[in-house]
């Protein structure tokens, strides 16, 4: 993500950096991805996974599905709609990544909803549908943009950038 995140943002502002710099450090974004990747490729969580399906399974056979009327349904749909709204207003209140993270989560609880019941009034729920689905890849892109940050922050940059990051000579090596 923090990969097509660069390139994004490369296609909205071009010409902010030089060819060398961008190569430079996509380069550095993209040995890192192949780095995260070989790290969760190299070991086999195989076992881990089939294990908490199976768990999960058990749990769900225990839910009390046949009992659930319409106003169990509704208590739910409305649980969800007013923890996004919390966490949209708490968002607004305190504009940080984890807020923002936790708004996108319970919006797209709240999207899979009015997807799920969309057929029966489509006039109202296919453009509520669709606002919600650009809120949470809104939401998520700005997630993506906060991941990149935090990378570049973290790893010293590629020489190329050293000056553009304030870093100059003292960066270079002897």
């Amino acid at each position: 993500a923090v990969l097509a995140t660069f390139d994004a943002l490369l296609a909205r502002s071009p010409g902010e950096l030089s060819l060398v710099a961008i190569d430079a450090l996509r380069a550095q974004l993209a040995a890192e991805r192949d780095r995260a990747m070989g790290a969760v490729h190299a070991e086999s969580h195989a076992s881990e996974v089939a294990a908490m399906l199976r768990e999960a399974r058990e749990r769900a056979l225990s839910w009390p599905l046949g009992e659930l009327d319409a106003g169990d349904l509704a208590q739910g749909l409305r649980r969800v709609y007013a923890r996004a709204r919390r966490r949209m207003a708490r968002a607004r209140r305190e504009t940080t990544t984890e807020n923002l993270h936790q708004w996108r989560k319970w919006a797209k609880y709240h999207f899979y909803h009015v997807r799920l019941f969309q057929p029966s009034w489509p006039a109202v729920l296919a453009p509520l549908s669709q606002a919600l689905e650009v809120l949470t890849e809104d939401l998520g892109a700005e997630h993506d943009l906060d991941d990149l940050r935090q990378l570049l922050i973290e790893r010293s940059p590629p020489e190329p950038l050293a000056p553009a990051a304030g870093l100059g000579d003292e960066h270079s090596p002897d």
